[in-house]
């Protein structure tokens, strides 16, 4: 196992202009593929990388149902990449400024152009917390309608929980103790994970996590068939990245600056790259009970009056 302590590479304010964008392969100059910790200049853990940890059996088992939770959506944020540039040069391009799907000036009021993002095909499995749209914790919809395949990941999902536990024990610790003040329903079962982001075919822009634990960290593993290449993982102010595969772990800070590179199918071989991201949604500890969150759902109506059910 190699022990990697890296320097940093961009200036903290070059590294945020590339928020949004989507790196290319020259973006690094370092790439792991094989078991290596990275350690920061100032000794924090960067990432922790476990080539081929998890048994192919368990990969066969849970790829089949969780390449079914990636569906497409708009709703990814910076991830997602920036909205396309306005050629009016009054209108701020980097990133993405956005207010309800319009363009915001420069001078902070909102244009009359409505935009909306690339769709991608992302997800969410497990648990999720209140959203001003929806103020009650749910279930995910895959997770209600999918019961038979979520089972058939459990084994992934509580094998990456014991690895984290001891890979990185100090902040699996935090993120324990934060699992053991949230009500069960909200945990999946023998984890300290209440949700999973899948991705399939995703090149992510440079973002930074938001929503999960900050104390915890992030923890990411890939299936992939076929025949491609890229879409590495990518921290640009280190320029370092790691090409996760099949059975391979990462386990990493995942609030600082990362994005993926591109993509690159072979010419005339199917392929297939699904992702996922295991973390602790930080509120879920404010939930109530699975019955109460259902009630306060029945209790709500619409503006005529009549009762709501989501």
């Amino acid at each position: 196992m190699d022990i990697v302590h890296i320097t940093q590479c961009l200036a903290d304010e070059e590294v945020d202009c590339l928020a949004g964008t989507h790196l290319h392969e020259n973006c690094y100059d370092h790439i792991i593929d094989e078991d290596t910790d990275v350690y920061k200049p100032n000794g924090e853990l960067l990432l922790k990388f476990r080539k081929g940890i998890i048994p192919l059996s368990i990969c066969k088992q849970a790829y089949p149902s969780l390449r079914t939770g990636a569906t497409k959506t708009y709703n990814r944020g910076t991830a997602g990449g920036n909205i396309k540039k306005d050629v009016k040069s009054n209108f701020v391009v980097a990133g993405n400024q956005t207010k309800g799907g319009y363009r915001v000036k420069k001078d902070g009021t909102l244009s009359n152009v409505w935009e909306r993002p690339k769709p991608i095909l992302s997800g969410l499995i497990g648990f999720t917390d209140k959203t001003s749209r929806m103020p009650y914790c749910r279930t995910t919809r895959w997770t209600n309608e999918n019961p038979e395949k979520f089972a058939l990941a459990l084994p992934l999902i509580q094998f990456i929980s014991k690895s984290f536990k001891e890979l990185v024990p100090e902040r699996y610790k935090a993120q324990k103790a934060r699992c053991d003040k949230t009500i069960k329903d909200w945990v999946i079962p023998n984890s300290v994970f209440t949700t999973i982001t899948v991705n399939k075919n995703w090149q992510t822009a440079v973002h930074k996590d938001a929503g999960d634990l900050a104390e915890g960290f992030g923890c990411m593993t890939a299936f992939s068939a076929g025949g491609y290449k890229g879409c590495n993982l990518v921290f640009p102010k280190y320029r370092t990245a790691v090409n996760m595969r099949t059975g391979d772990l990462i386990l990493c800070d995942v609030h600082e600056w990362h994005g993926n590179t591109p993509l690159v199918p072979k010419i005339g071989v199917p392929h297939e790259r699904i992702s996922c991201v295991f973390y602790y949604r930080e509120n879920m500890y404010k939930c109530g009970t699975l019955k109460k969150e259902l009630d306060d759902v029945k209790r709500r109506n619409t503006r005529d009056g009549t009762p709501l059910y989501i």
